[in-house]
């Protein structure tokens, strides 16, 4: 159903993105202080809690640069951990930006951030919604 009229969203932004979990497990591997520099505590311990926690940062990943592109910037603007998704398993996951991402969506007259996340096996992708 279209809503028409003075009520309805207006989108200031829509991104998406697709990881490989295998190209990020290899970074994790490889890389030192990746997940660190890349995702928050709360991320970290969310991601480190799970089985497959590659899958897992795979998905924060993505929502990082979806979130980004909706934004119109990209790396070099907005830092990733400026970009933080808080799940907790039992309600939809939610993005909480802070810094120059935050200042981003003030800019663009953000009211909302939607985000959906999807994975399996080698892939996770992300989708942002600025509203």
């Amino acid at each position: 159903m279209v809503k028409r009229g003075s009520d309805h969203a207006m989108i200031k932004g829509i991104g998406i993105d697709l990881v490989s979990v295998d190209r990020i497990r290899k970074v994790m591997d490889r890389t030192d202080g990746f997940v660190e520099k890349v995702f928050t505590g709360r991320e970290r311990s969310y991601c480190e809690s799970k089985a497959d926690r590659a899958m897992y940062f795979a998905a924060r990943f993505a929502v990082k640069e979806a979130v980004m592109k909706a934004l119109g910037k990209g790396l070099g603007f907005v830092r990733f951990q400026d970009i933080e998704v808080e799940s907790n398993g039992r309600q939809e996951p939610k993005v909480i930006l802070k810094g120059t991402a935050l200042d981003r969506f003030e800019e663009l007259g953000g009211r909302a951030v939607h985000i959906s996340i999807s994975h399996e096996k080698e892939y996770a992708a992300a989708v942002a919604v600025l509203e």
